[in-house]
């Protein structure tokens, strides 16, 4: 799955640069800009969504995502107005949101079909080579911008785009056919009713503390570019090594937390990695020396090696009859989270400053461990039985 991503880590690294700098946008600009992305993202995978579950092809859906995220690579390399770039995000660029979705839930189908798979060590093993692409993409795109600026640098993300899509449709299994089967047979057995997932405490509890962890993340990785450059005074190439280097920290942590969880549980390494990420934003509020925020990428990948994959997979235990529901609820978790950062970021740079961003994100992260941890302390005291639905 590594050469779906290089567009990702490409492009997106980038856009909060290219909105101040290219664009001259203010810091509220660049919050709506993000924020409309996110927005139309979420409203556009999720309608995208549900005609994949018809019957439409879930590779030609990544397909056209990316196709889409080529169209507008193309148009920010040669536009520099800001409504122009704004009107491509929300029309264009929102339809390659549905490409994480389908290709993990194609992984699920396609894992759940083969015999003596490990379905939680090949989901781990799927989002490690995310990272492993991330790993490559920020260092060469902020190089890139450093060397050739946005024009060249945009280019060059239109043209991976076009590798990847040619790739998809040649590489990619399609599971359309026996989807189709798998939904026929599940319609002719008899309904039973579920509970909905906001009556559920823990999954409620644990959408929030989703929101909360990947909020930080996000603030973290947008408003970073931003301090680097305009407060710290250094090259956005050291951005790109950073985001790099976390990166490159989260693949055998991941890979790692497959095996882990079946003696740790899922629960315990989730409260870890956040408490590991609280750790991280702390640290980088206290200090301003490039090598020290190296050596800090380590805790960096830890809460995303952690909670990235292994979250999807508890709040999948918590619902084992609604895993489609699960994982829905596990990845609109994240998008909110960004949609909310996104809007922070202009507040942030239009009253306070970027640093401040380090500690919203430490309280963001601590708030997250404490709806982790609540509902098994309820539970413990109360001696409620283990929810099931």
């Amino acid at each position: 799955m590594f050469f779906l991503w290089p567009i990702w880590c490409f492009m997106v690294p980038l856009l909060s640069l290219y909105l101040s700098e290219a664009l001259n946008a203010e810091p509220l600009m660049v919050s709506l800009f993000l924020g409309l992305s996110l927005t139309s993202g979420v409203l556009v995978s999720q309608h995208l969504a549900k005609l994949s579950d018809k019957g439409v092809s879930r590779k030609k859906l990544i397909a056209t995502g990316l196709f889409c995220s080529m169209i507008a690579s193309s148009v920010f390399a040669i536009t520099r107005e800001y409504y122009v770039a704004i009107a491509v995000s929300v029309l264009v660029l929102s339809f390659s949101a549905v490409t994480l979705p389908q290709v993990f839930a194609l992984i699920r189908e396609y894992a759940d079909q083969q015999k003596d798979t490990d379905t939680t060590l090949m989901m781990t093993s799927t989002r490690a080579c995310i990272a492993l692409a991330w790993v490559c993409g920020p260092p060469l795109a902020f190089i890139c911008h450093d060397a050739y600026g946005f024009n060249v640098t945009f280019f060059i993300s239109a043209f991976i785009s076009l590798m990847t899509i040619v790739l998809a449709l040649t590489m990619l299994p399609d599971m359309r056919v026996k989807q189709d089967a798998a939904a026929t047979t599940e319609n002719s057995q008899t309904e039973v009713p579920l509970t909905p997932w906001y009556k559920i405490p823990a999954v409620l509890f644990f959408s929030v503390a989703v929101l909360l962890m990947f909020f930080a993340n996000n603030l973290y990785l947008i408003s970073m570019p931003l301090y680097m450059t305009q407060e710290m005074g250094e090259s956005s190439s050291w951005v790109g090594k950073l985001f790099g280097l976390a990166a490159f920290m989260e693949i055998p942590i991941m890979i790692g937390g497959g095996y882990l969880v079946k003696y740790f549980g899922a629960r315990r390494m989730v409260a870890f990695g956040v408490m590991s990420g609280m750790l991280f934003f702390l640290s980088m509020s206290q200090t301003t020396e490039i090598w020290q925020m190296l050596v800090l990428q380590v805790l960096n990948g830890i809460y995303i090696g952690t909670t990235a994959t292994l979250g999807m997979v508890l709040l999948q235990d918590m619902m084992p009859k609604q895993r489609g529901v699960a994982t829905t609820l596990f990845s609109n978790g994240i998008q909110l989270g960004n949609l909310t950062a996104s809007l922070a970021l202009g507040v942030i740079g239009e009253f306070v400053n970027y640093h401040f961003a380090f500690y919203l994100c430490a309280g963001a992260a601590m708030l997250s461990l404490a709806f982790i941890v609540i509902p098994t302390l309820l539970t413990k005291r109360k001696n409620l039985a283990p929810i099931t639905q």
